[in-house]
């Protein structure tokens, strides 16, 4: 989804994530872990809009308070010049709505959006393989916002498999008061889960392979786990806790999302989603109805 303002400026989207399955093996010699997750895109937005400027100009990114050496947005942006050889004169402002440090890899979200808005106002017609690549190269997670649809992440998250057929549902995320480093998580999964290889490759063949029959809102539990929450608890041990908040403002399932600590409650439409949101707003300020995102 892509809106023109004009012929110098346009704007996309960037989306939040969320894993209804999140499988985690043993850590690689590479220090990454394989994963295997189902990923779905949701409505709460992050958006990135760009003017073109004259030449010389360079680059420029406001709205982020991440320093540009550091900055994923910048990152992505530099790297489609290094493959196309061009020099984009542009300033780029982000609007924030995701939390970061959250488990709804907004940061992934907006270098993806970088790369679609950049290739869509340049004119460049990159095959989708040599994409992908970029932004494998700027994230485990940065791929996936580039696909359509509920998707299958395997490896380290950059092979990916559409999964057709998904009911619609919707969502309210809950972000407590403190952010998780993605790092430190890994680090306690290590730590306390020991996973084994054989047992890893196992379960994933059986949700890529054997998945439950979902049919509505309702049997979305059956796929639904998260490998890394032992490990979020100990840092955040009020995790079960707002878990069953969530749960008891009637969400047919609850699961943290990622590395947390935004967890998310199904729902088998937005107006029970709104209608839980408010309810959990009275304790929580950090909350979000959402229905899902498949573009």
């Amino acid at each position: 989804m892509m809106h023109e303002h004009s012929e110098r400026t346009a704007e996309v989207p960037a989306p939040a994530k969320i894993n209804l399955a999140l499988l985690v093996g043993p850590r690689r010699d590479d220090g990454y872990h394989p994963v295997c997750s189902v990923m779905e895109k949701v409505r709460l937005f992050d958006t990135l809009r760009a003017s073109f400027e004259d030449e010389g100009f360079g680059m420029r990114l406001t709205g982020s308070e991440i320093p540009a050496a550091e900055n994923i947005v910048l990152r992505a942006a530099r790297a489609l010049e290094e493959e196309t050889g061009r020099k984009f004169d542009v300033d780029m402002e982000l609007r924030k709505e995701i939390p970061v440090a959250a488990g709804l890899a907004g940061g992934s979200s907006d270098a993806a959006a970088a790369l679609r808005l950049l290739s869509f106002m340049f004119g460049l017609e990159l095959p989708r393989e040599r994409l992908a690549k970029l932004a494998a190269g700027l994230g485990a997670d940065v791929p996936f916002f580039l696909e359509p649809g509920t998707q299958l992440a395997r490896g380290v998250g950059e092979q990916l498999e559409p999964l057709a057929g998904f009911p619609e549902y919707a969502v309210v995320l809950v972000k407590p008061n403190v952010s998780l480093s993605t790092a430190k998580v890994y680090e306690l999964y290590d730590e306390i889960a020991a996973p084994t290889t054989d047992g890893f490759s196992e379960s994933c063949l059986r949700l890529a392979k054997e998945p439950p029959l979902l049919r509505s809102a309702s049997d979305l539990p059956a796929i639904m786990h998260n490998d890394l929450e032992p490990a979020a608890t100990i840092l955040f041990p009020g995790l079960p806790e707002l878990k069953q908040e969530v749960s008891d403002a009637g969400a047919l399932a609850v699961l943290m999302s990622g590395s947390g600590p935004t967890v998310f409650g199904i729902y088998p439409d937005l107006e029970a989603a709104i209608e839980a949101s408010i309810r959990l707003r009275e304790r929580h300020r950090l909350v979000w109805p959402a229905a899902t995102f498949r573009e």
